[in-house]
Parts: structure tokens; sequence; C-alpha cells
């Protein structure tokens, strides 16, 4: 009764969706408020009256995979899958599945990571428009590892400006110190990078990597 009462509380007030599901059936029989939350519903009892798998799977192929990996494995571990709220609103989770010892119920957990798989989309996205930004523009720009100083990414116009022949020749012989003409200007460049995290110069005198200034 006490390790009841403790599951009992743990299922319910789980931060995450959780639910329990009759093997023979293939019927859920127990949801958590999290897991009536997802799917959009209205009430723990809602959602036990009214639930049908076939409404919210993003591909209803899915399921029936699902259903036959837990018969033959005993758990699922998915890490990520297209699902679908009672309104039709599609949204993304990661869904864990265990079948108990006499395989005669599963339990499932289940998280949103929606919010999660639009950030990273929108890092993506980011990181297209800085990678055009990067490559296609007109000045030299040059990425700088600052514990080694080697440099970790260039784009074609610092390629040219430097005198290197290809992008790939930049990358393997970079060397900062072969291209200030007055080395104290580099430590001086160095000392305010580390201190201020950035740094802007009127002027500096560079060389090519032929020694041109």
């Amino acid at each position: 009764k006490v390790s009841e009462e403790k599951y009992r509380s743990f299922f319910d007030n789980s931060m995450v969706a959780m639910f329990t599901m009759d093997m023979h059936l293939m019927q859920v029989i127990d949801v958590n408020n999290i897991g009536v939350q997802i799917f959009g519903y209205r009430s723990k009892q809602d959602f036990l009256d009214n639930y049908n798998p076939n409404l919210h799977f993003g591909q209803i192929g899915d399921r029936d995979i699902n259903i036959q990996t837990l018969k033959q494995k005993g758990e699922i571990n998915n890490l990520g899958e297209g699902f679908k709220k009672l309104d039709g609103t599609i949204f993304w989770a990661k869904l864990f599945v265990k079948v108990n010892a006499d395989k005669s119920l599963a339990h499932a957990v289940m998280i949103d990571t929606s919010h999660q798989r639009s950030s990273i989309e929108q890092l993506a996205t980011s990181e297209e428009r800085y990678r055009d930004l990067f490559q296609n523009s007109l000045v030299s720009m040059h990425v700088i590892d600052m514990l080694t100083f080697k440099a970790a990414d260039v784009n074609d116009m610092a390629v040219e400006v430097f005198g290197y022949k290809s992008k790939n020749d930049f990358l393997e012989n970079y060397n900062v110190l072969v291209h200030f003409v007055k080395q104290t200007d580099r430590e001086k460049n160095k000392r305010i990078l580390r201190a201020k995290g950035k740094g802007k110069t009127k002027e500096l005198e560079k060389k090519k990597i032929n020694g041109r200034r």
C-alpha cells in the first residue's frame, strides 16, 4: 500500500507525461495531468473515455511500428517523433515505453520537445544566415582560436587579402606572427581582446604571406 501511494504520487505529480497501457487491449488505462494536457483533453476522465491513438500519431504507421517493437523487445526509446493534439496541432516528443515483467502492462513517459526543436531550427537558420554573410562578405573575415591563435575559419576575401592559395592553405598555414609588421601591435591586440572581449583599431600595417605590406 505504501509503495502504491508513492507510485501514485510520483505518477500524478510528474512534470512529464506518463501513461499506463493494457497490453492485451492495447488501450491506455491511466494517465497523469501532464499527459492529459499534452494531447489537449479537458480532464483525465475525458482522456480515458475518448482517447483514440489513431488521432494522435503524426504518421499512423508509427503506432504499428511501436506496438511491434514493444512486443518484440519489451521497450521503446524513441528520441523524436511527431504527434498531434486533439485539435490537430502537431508537436514533437521523446517517447520511452517499457513493458512490465508479466507483459500485461506498458508504462510510458513522453517529453514534449517542440520548443527545443523550434530553438534548434531557429539556430540552424541563424547559422545559415551567418554562413552566407561570412562567406560572401566583401571584406576580409577570419576566426581565430583564442587558445592556440590558429585559424578556425576564413572567408574567400581573407584568403585573397593575406595572399594564400586557398581556404585550406590558409587554415593549415596561417600564422598570426607572420602577418603583423609590428609585433607590439599583436601583443597589444591580444591584451585588449582578453581583457575586454573585443578590440578595434583605426589602422594596422599587415603583411601578406609573400611579405608584401
